[in-house]
């Protein structure tokens, strides 16, 4: 890295002369400089004699322009490389990747009081489709054989108040849970 602080002789011309400027220091003190940069320690101009040269020290911003842009560009990646990792924990997934079109609807209404509709989809050919419902505490509460695609009006009314999950399972592998809430 570039020393980007460097000392320039003669910073004013010789018909302007400088305001000094006060600029804290670390320890609480104020120290009169003609340009508040760092490490300025100098006298107030009123302080100098005519034919005391004035050392100045400034910082070259042209050489720090492309270690700005560096950072910026190193920045930007991180944030596109942060928005990819979340975009992938956002996205639904799937759990089995050939389901094609088994699908699972949720039920109707929810919260539901008495009986409630669960819309399904199964490939043909596919065997062993149940809708298993369960509790909080993943003890089957009802199960139900699926042959083909459609709608199945499910009798809750005799289930407790509380929250239970329905799955659409097929062949002992589970493709979908949804929750349904039923209120008495």
């Amino acid at each position: 890295m570039p020393d980007l602080v460097k000392e320039v002789e003669n910073a004013f011309p010789p018909n302007v002369e400088p305001k000094p400027v006060l600029s804290p220091e670390p320890n609480g003190k104020d120290v009169t400089s003609p340009l508040p940069a760092k490490e300025t320690v100098t006298p107030a101009p009123q302080q100098l004699e005519k034919s005391e040269k004035m050392t100045v020290k400034a910082v070259n911003y042209i050489e720090l322009i492309p270690i700005l842009i560096k950072a910026l560009q190193d920045q930007q990646q991180q944030i596109n490389e942060l928005k990819q990792t979340v975009s992938k924990f956002t996205q639904p997934q799937s759990t089995n990747a050939s389901a094609g079109s088994e699908m699972l609807g949720q039920n109707t209404p929810n919260p539901v009081r008495d009986v409630t509709k669960i819309q399904f989809g199964l490939l043909q050919g596919s065997n062993n489709a149940q809708l298993v419902i369960t509790d909080n505490l993943g003890r089957v509460v009802k199960s139900l054989r699926l042959t083909a695609s459609g709608m199945v009006n499910v009798d809750v009314s005799s289930f407790g108040n509380g929250v239970y999950n329905y799955s659409l399972v097929i062949d002992n592998k589970t493709l979908q849970t949804k929750k349904m809430t039923v209120v008495k």
